[in-house]
């Protein structure tokens, strides 16, 4: 009687139309898997995925440095972004989403847009 769940998911997804929803997540864990192993686990306290929309994944940075860092390696996360394969469980109802490219906006030292970035008294004692 029991239902499995990669066979339920695929089908609430549908019903629900979060499609578009289910993509830009799987991106965005994407990104942050690619960009972890490309830049290292600790650029990635200073950068955030935020939307991904019409092929473009938008970024913010803590610093200019991070913003940078990222700039300089982006076409090599794009790549492994792009090749990485969906979950297995929602590879059946969405198709792999395509990233063209990345916008990356500095959102200064003392925002506090999301709340995995440190604090700024604490921003200022590390650096890249």
């Amino acid at each position: 009687m029991f239902i499995q769940l990669n066979k339920l998911l695929p089908r609430e997804i549908k019903r629900h139309g979060l499609k578009k929803e289910v993509e830009a997540l799987d991106v965005i864990n994407k990104f942050n898997k690619s960009a972890a192993e490309k830049l290292g686990k600790s650029a990635m306290d200073y950068l955030t995925a935020k939307v991904y929309k019409n092929k473009t994944l938008y970024i913010d940075a803590v610093n200019s440095s991070a913003a940078q860092l990222l700039f300089l390696n982006q076409h090599e996360i794009l790549e492994a972004v792009n090749s990485l394969k969906t979950g297995v469980e929602v590879a059946s109802c969405i198709k792999p989403a395509k990233v063209e490219k990345f916008v990356i906006k500095t959102v200064g030292p003392f925002s506090t847009s999301s709340g995995s970035h440190k604090t700024a008294i604490e921003k200022s004692r590390y650096s890249l």
